[in-house]
């Protein structure tokens, strides 16, 4: 009887790491590419529009890297990574954000569609957001 109750204690545990292994993967996977600023807004930051082809964007490679391109040049490339963060304080309709780490900076991270929005992590007072949407070199 034991070997049956281990068992199943690992094939449980087995089904617990890949389906959260799998839930970072296909969030991940939607990100990686390149991303063009198109808005701008937060604490002393009026909401700003950019212009498609104005050259600020970053891409985010399969490899763990980020590049930021001004005027269509690099001008800045770290490594980032993606974790999914317990929110610390009270007043959210949820438990958990997506976070994307680079260069000791955490930003949350959401896509939507060719969307992508990085903003401060919940609890940070006068923060900002910027929104990019995906382009096709």
């Amino acid at each position: 009887m034991k070997p049956i109750i281990l068992f199943l204690l690992l094939v449980a545990g087995a089904g617990a790491l890949i389906a959260s292994c799998s839930k970072e993967k296909l969030f991940k996977k939607d990100i990686y590419g390149k991303w063009e600023l198109r808005w701008v807004s937060g604490f002393k930051i009026p909401y700003t529009e950019h212009a498609p082809g104005n050259g600020t964007s970053i891409e985010l490679t399969k490899a763990g890297i980020i590049n930021r391109y001004e005027k269509g040049k690099i001008i800045h490339t770290t490594s980032f990574s993606v974790h999914n963060k317990k929110i610390e304080c009270n007043g959210y309709d949820r438990d958990t954000y997506w976070e994307l780490v680079y260069d000791n900076i955490e930003d949350e991270i959401e896509v939507r569609n060719d969307t992508l929005i990085l903003s401060t992590p919940p609890c940070t007072q006068d923060g900002g957001t910027s929104t990019y949407v995906r382009i096709y070199d």
